[in-house]
């Protein structure tokens, strides 16, 4: 059965939606079947907000997908960048080592 335009991916024996935490078990099996047994739901949830961040999206957006607060969406999905490239710059030299492209 269609919601909003859209069919389910794992239905139910009556076509009907799944509860998602029978999904989730259902992804589970599947990638333990092709030999992921490691990737999880938070696997899936951890890309989306990489890939969001690295589409430069706003902080903003970034928690509002995840359902998240701000500060927990920093925290946990943005990968960390040089606060200061002078100050990045400055320590690596102070090892020898060329400053970073």
């Amino acid at each position: 059965m269609a919601h909003r335009g859209f069919e389910p991916l794992f239905q139910a024996w009556n076509g009907e939606w799944l509860d998602p935490s029978d999904v989730i078990h259902r992804i589970q099996e599947a990638f333990a079947e092709v030999g992921y047994w490691w990737v999880t739901s938070h696997v899936f949830r951890k890309t989306v907000g990489l890939v969001l961040d690295e589409a430069d999206l706003p902080l903003s957006a970034i928690a509002d997908h995840l359902g998240n607060t701000q500060k927990v969406a920093d925290k946990h999905y943005r990968k960390r960048r040089v606060a200061n490239d002078a100050s990045a710059d400055a320590l690596e030299r102070m090892f020898g080592d060329e400053p970073a492209e």
